[in-house]
């Protein structure tokens, strides 16, 4: 147990195009907004909202622990809200519509490694493993169009994963297309008449 390569691994059911993220920083780059966890320690949530508006909906329910609190370890200095799999391998979120890009950190229980799947929009996945060894390990990708990803951990005493910032296309309302339109139809005889 937890004796994976080291190496990135990406594979698809069809072509697939994911550009991975170094770090956080690539997330806010694309436009990126913290998701704030509601709540408090020990609550149970099977979706949150997303700072866009939309929700993320979990596969059974993942519990809110705090780190150094109930949760005792993470890496880079961390202390704050994550989400813990309640002992589960595998925990999966769906978004209510696509995501552009999306980041966080995770760790296993038992410091194994993991596989993250990614599911794409044209019906594709990929997938990367990622060593918990040493500690919360950063994912993240940018530049597709993402409708779901999977969490599964190798062990089965459970992962958290947390810190997520996540960037999406926004598609504009009718309301403010209308009243884009009309902004540039009004703009448009306002320089015929000054002619």
């Amino acid at each position: 147990p937890g004796s994976k390569p080291s190496s990135i691994r990406s594979f698809s059911s069809s072509p697939a195009i994911i550009s991975w993220a170094g770090s956080m920083a690539d997330i806010y780059a694309a436009g990126g907004l913290d998701v704030i966890l509601p709540g408090v320690e020990f609550d149970d949530y099977s979706c949150i909202g997303d700072p866009f508006g939309g929700t993320i909906d979990f596969t059974g329910d993942v519990e809110q622990r705090v780190v150094p609190s109930s949760w005792a370890t993470w890496s880079h200095g961390y202390v704050g809200p994550v989400l813990s799999s309640m002992g589960a391998d595998q925990v999966r979120l769906d978004f209510d519509s696509p995501v552009t890009a999306f980041g966080f950190y995770v760790e296993p229980n038992t410091r194994e490694w993991f596989d993250i799947t990614v599911g794409l929009s044209d019906g594709s996945t990929a997938a990367k493993s990622v060593n918990g060894d040493g500690g919360a390990e950063f994912f993240g990708f940018t530049d597709s169009s993402i409708d779901w990803l999977e969490i599964s951990c190798y062990q089965s005493n459970g992962f958290a994963f947390g810190e997520m910032v996540m960037a999406r296309d926004l598609i504009p309302e009718p309301a403010t297309l209308v009243l884009l339109g009309l902004g540039i139809t009004g703009l448009g005889i306002l320089r015929r008449r000054m002619r």
